[in-house]
């Protein structure tokens, strides 16, 4: 089969296409999981953002696709049906297939019989798509294939779902960065790809989907597939890497630094956590010298929880630093004088 992978050319506010245009690695990541006898095409739409219509025209025009396959966020979901309109007009008889957070999530958005969706991919992609292709290359009934909801004459129907996958057993291959028509991802002027070193998440952050999207997992690729992902990028022009990663292998990376220079660290994942390590080691005579706090976590900000440290006697004697990956707004006053009232050697009044 000729297959073409589309992402949505809308971005995020905070990621204007003019300085930040990042490969959407799903699809790279669908395209290398595919069997070798299909003929697969990637296009981050993302990268013609002027040009939208005329460069789905050309493409459609150009690879006379049997499939295309869509990637999904819900503020792209409008756009989404628009672009699929177009394929269905410029190639009637095409499988449309969809998938992403937004499908994932919200399957029946694509379920209207005038919208033309063929299939929707539920969770992650890779293992799902392949079967589907491969099923529809054989022409084979669908209802075996896990984490599927597909179109039939008699309304829509949806399986099971499917189990994560085994990332350090090997389930999942490498991308295929060469699938790519377009070019052009840059990050402030440096040519920029995508690198996955983990998938999932065990925390219950209010304003992330992940958890519902695939469950309450972490799972970690093998360190040398990771290092490979990176040397193919780079090979192909990257100067900079996108790493997409998750707080937990922060965390563990940390950890093993901090082994590593001989000392002895206790990792947690919040600050309810934290705060009970602390107190657990003060009480039993070894209290800790050094705290390194995440400025974002689920529970609590780094602020609030040098705070909570600074109102406990037992507490005040350790040392603490404030670690962020982020580029957040500097705390006011308040903060500071809340975090550092009781400080030893520090008067909060300056501050």
């Amino acid at each position: 089969m000729r297959i073409l992978l589309l992402s949505m050319p809308n971005s995020f506010e905070h990621t204007p296409s003019l300085a930040i245009r990042i490969p959407n690695g799903a699809l790279a990541s669908l395209a290398g999981n595919l069997d070798p006898q299909h003929a697969v095409a990637i296009a981050d739409l993302i990268l013609v953002q002027n040009a939208v219509q005329a460069s789905v025209e050309r493409l459609v025009r150009d690879w006379q696709p049997d499939l295309i396959g869509l990637s999904v966020m819900t503020f792209q979901r409008g756009t989404a049906r628009r672009i699929i309109a177009l394929a269905r007009a410029l190639r009637p008889g095409v499988k449309i297939v969809v998938g992403g957070y937004d499908p994932s999530l919200a399957p029946d958005a694509y379920m209207h019989p005038a919208l033309g969706v063929d299939a929707i991919v539920c969770g992650e992609g890779e293992l799902t798509f392949r079967e589907l292709v491969r099923a529809f290359d054989e022409k084979r009934e669908l209802d075996g294939i896990a984490g599927l909801c597909f179109r039939t004459p008699d309304g829509w129907r949806r399986t099971p779902p499917r189990a994560i996958a085994r990332l350090d057993a090997g389930e999942v291959a490498m991308p295929r960065r060469d699938a790519r028509l377009l070019t052009g991802y840059t990050f402030l002027g440096r040519s920029i790809d995508v690198v996955e070193t983990s998938r999932g998440c065990t925390f219950d952050c209010s304003f992330c989907s992940i958890i519902e999207m695939r469950g309450r997992n972490f799972h970690r690729f093998p360190l040398e597939r990771v290092l490979t992902d990176i040397a193919d990028a780079r090979s192909r022009g990257a100067r900079a890497v996108f790493i997409v990663d998750d707080n937990v292998t922060n965390r563990r990376i940390l950890e093993e630094w901090l082994r590593g220079w001989q000392m002895e660290p206790t990792a947690v994942g919040d600050a309810a956590a934290a705060l009970d390590a602390l107190r657990r080691g003060a009480a039993s005579g070894r209290p800790y010298a050094l705290a390194l706090v995440d400025a974002s976590m689920p529970d609590a900000g780094g602020m609030e929880l040098v705070a909570m440290m600074r109102q406990r006697k037992e507490l005040i004697a350790t040392r603490v630093i404030l670690l962020t990956s982020s580029d957040p707004a500097p705390p006011g006053k308040a903060d500071f004088r809340r975090a550092l009232t009781s400080c030893p050697g520090l008067d909060p009044r300056g501050a």
